[in-house]
Parts: C-alpha cells; structure tokens; sequence
C-alpha cells in the first residue's frame, strides 16, 4: 500500500475537501476502525444480532454440534485492543490456549461474522502440525481459504458433507 503522503498526491485531482475524506477512509480501513463489529455479550445475542444470515449460523452450528458434541460451544468476547489474539467476537467450539499469550482460551473452532461473509477459523493440526483445512480446499464450497480457515456468504452455498468430515476430522486431532 502506499503511505498516507502519497495517497495525497494520488487523489490530488478531487477537491481539497474530498481528498481529505477519501485519504482519512484510506487511514482509518489501515487502522482496522472500519471493521465489522457484533455488538454481542453472549451467545443468544450473537446468534441474534444479524437477523438475514442467522440461519447460516444456526445451520453451521447445527452440524458442528452434531459431529463434535465434545467441541462444547461457547461465547468468545475478544480480546482488548493491544492484547495478543483477535478483536472480534465469534462463536467457539472447543477450547485451546492462545500460544502467543499463556492462559489465553482461544476456540479450537471458531465462527464469525463478517460484513460480507462468515469466517470460520479452525486451530486444531494434523499430528504432522499441518493444517487441516488445506486437505480441504476447493472441496467445502468456500468463497475464500486461507490457511486455517474458511469463509462463506451462505450455508447453501456449501458442500454439508465436506464440512461436516472437516469437523469430524478435527475433533479427531483434538482433546477437548
């Protein structure tokens, strides 16, 4: 990305006070304040606070509770801002510790919204410490994969069988 100094000379052609509103958007998206927030404190109202895609959520979570019943479901509040570990509140299944900070429960498998899509973010490896998802690629329906996890605009738009033999084999490499 370029530097805000050079973001100034690139939307020079606007008007003085539309370059500085595009380049203090350029800022804050840096920033990450134009992030995608659930206003959220438990579990009920996660699952309640975007209406349209609660049955995505409901379906998801109804296959991963129904593979892994030992993946205990609970709330993931985030972590302060500074703090090691993710912002953004999610749906856990399973607990782990975050290794980047010792006592920190992170979820084994955790599922958020986004502004456009769901995430699902998988901790558990394989005993070779490769990622899981990646036997999975291309196969679960996904929109977008990264290492270790997976996003999706609607629970339709999946292949049911794959994700549940991705939950299935997670469990299988994880104690919890």
């Amino acid at each position: 990305m370029r530097a805000a100094s050079n973001i100034h000379s690139t939307v020079a052609w606007l008007r003085p006070r539309t370059v500085n509103s595009v380049v203090g958007r350029i800022k804050k998206r840096r920033l990450g304040t134009l992030m995608y927030k659930v206003q959220a404190k438990s579990l009920a109202e996660y699952f309640a606070s975007d209406p349209e895609r609660r049955s995505d959520l409901e379906a998801l979570d109804a296959v991963v509770r129904r593979t892994a019943p030992r993946l205990t479901r609970w709330f993931y509040p985030g972590v302060k801002a500074g703090e090691a570990g993710m912002q953004f509140k999610m749906i856990g299944y399973g607990v782990t510790e975050y290794r980047a900070k010792a006592g920190t429960k992170w979820p084994i498998i955790g599922v958020a919204l986004q502004k456009n899509y769901i995430s699902v973010y998988i901790t558990a490896r394989k005993s070779d410490t490769s990622f899981i998802t990646q036997d999975y690629r291309g196969e679960l329906g996904e929109s977008r994969m990264g290492r270790s996890n997976f996003s999706f605009e609607r629970f339709a738009q999946l292949n049911h069988e794959a994700v549940a033999a991705l939950v299935k084999e997670i469990a299988k490499h994880t104690a919890t």
